[in-house]
């Protein structure tokens, strides 16, 4: 059972229908490295406006999301522009669930392998004239 926001601020349970798949680890090791891109998880009931100010994440659900990716034998990308950047997602809070996702990746039991991305799109494009710079960005 899923607990859904509503239009009134307010959780209620939303049974779905049919029956699900079972997540599991597989039985042997993968031939290939698969590296998710994971979304993140908003905190539904925190009003906010991504493009103005920094979005309301849930961290426990984001990690939790995460943790049951790698539970099944997957590894993660991790604040890539194309899954999170560009999408709301600001360079502090980029920065944030890197962090955060690497103190869970550390104490996972399957030691899974995250790859971080790190852009320059928080900087103005006059302050990125020198390879110096775009590197120290």
């Amino acid at each position: 059972m899923l607990t859904l926001p509503t239009f009134a601020n307010t959780l209620e349970p939303y049974r779905q229908t049919g029956t699900p798949l079972v997540p599991r680890a597989p039985k042997v090791a993968l031939t290939r490295t698969a590296f998710a891109a994971a979304h993140v998880v908003s905190d539904a009931l925190r009003e906010r406006n991504p493009w103005d100010t920094r979005p309301a994440v849930d961290w426990e659900a984001t990690l939790a999301f995460r943790s049951r990716l790698w539970d099944q034998g997957l590894h993660l990308a991790e604040a890539m522009d194309t899954a999170q950047r560009g999408m709301g997602v600001d360079w502090p809070t980029a920065l944030e669930m890197i962090q955060r996702t690497m103190v869970a990746a550390r104490a996972h039991p399957m030691r899974p392998r995250v790859a971080c991305g790190a852009g320059t799109d928080h900087l103005p494009l006059t302050a990125l004239t020198t390879d110096d710079a775009i590197r120290a960005a």
